[in-house]
């Protein structure tokens, strides 16, 4: 836990420059489910971002404007295979355990809807409780520390968002408040300790992926 006092500087760079990419893929529409789950939870809880979200779409918007028209290729065909195509009804899985409070409209939709299983953990003496599953290929967590836990070096292959719901953490990029999102590039160990007087509430999406060591890609150099 030492590490987290070293803080350094491009890590809260990183975290800034992560948040804008996917807040603009947000406006976007091509986040995959977890992380527009993740990203819209965000713009619920905390208002920092707000006014970015809509200068984005204001964007978006006058540029679609003027775009010319685009043809696509055999348009009425497709949109009769949609049309003709029965809607399947998405499955519903209740969670075998109550999720944490509070936890915000569009998480609570996404684990609760599309069959996903959940495996819920209980750490030592029960001071945190998380349930992890797979969403369209990304790993989800959801869970509830109490103050005081400390959550040990890791690292993770792909690229891990965090989502503060309650409480307070304190990550190698500062202290994460509610509303507050941290980043981790795959690869990078990271850590964490629950701090204050309330539990926190968190939400976990780490992307898919293989990270290659530094050591290998300079040897390929």
């Amino acid at each position: 836990m030492d590490r987290l006092d070293e803080r350094p500087s491009k890590v809260t760079e990183t975290v800034a420059e992560a948040v804008e990419i996917g807040l603009a893929a947000y406006v976007a529409g091509s986040l995959p489910r977890a992380l527009h789950a993740l990203f819209e939870s965000h713009l619920a809880i905390s208002p920092t971002h707000r006014p970015l979200v809509e200068h984005l779409e204001c964007a978006a918007g006058y540029l679609l404007d003027f775009e010319p028209p685009a043809e696509i290729d055999g348009r009425e065909a497709v949109l009769a295979r949609i049309f003709a195509a029965e809607a399947e009804p998405e499955a519903s899985y209740e969670l075998s355990c109550p999720l944490p409070e509070p936890v915000p409209t569009p998480i609570s939709h996404l684990l609760h809807l599309g069959g996903n299983t959940f495996t819920w953990r209980d750490f030592p003496e029960g001071r945190n409780n998380c349930a992890h599953g797979i969403i369209d290929g990304h790993e989800v967590r959801i869970g509830c520390a109490k103050p005081g836990i400390a959550i040990p070096d890791h690292t993770h292959d792909g690229d891990e968002f965090l989502l503060v719901v309650s409480g307070d953490i304190v990550t190698e990029a500062g202290q994460l408040r509610a509303g507050d999102i941290g980043f981790h590039p795959g690869g990078m160990p990271h850590s964490g300790k629950i701090v204050g007087s309330d539990d926190c509430v968190y939400f976990v999406v780490v992307a898919p992926g293989i990270v290659v060591p530094t050591a290998l890609r300079m040897a390929g150099d």
